[in-house]
């Protein structure tokens, strides 16, 4: 939740991406077998930068560039 970007906060949910994370870990896996637990945790860190990093880029591509995005809530004067 820390390292997301506030404005992509309301598309992503953090459970996703370490959901998508593990997947990728999964289809890995053989790759770290029989590694000690410090390896296997940077390279699931790893794995996790990349998936947030992907998932960014998603969000900032053509039409779907949060940059773009405009708020619906009109406001009112009082």
């Amino acid at each position: 939740r820390v390292h997301l970007d506030p404005r992509l906060r309301g598309k992503l949910d953090p459970s996703d991406l370490v959901q998508q994370t593990l997947l990728r870990a999964c289809a890995a896996l053989p790759e770290v077998r029989n590694q000690s637990p410090e390896v296997l945790a940077s390279w699931l860190r790893k794995i996790l930068a990349r998936t947030l990093a992907d998932t960014v880029k998603h969000y900032h591509r053509d039409r779907r560039d949060v940059n773009l995005e405009r708020s619906l809530v009109l406001h009112q004067r009082c």
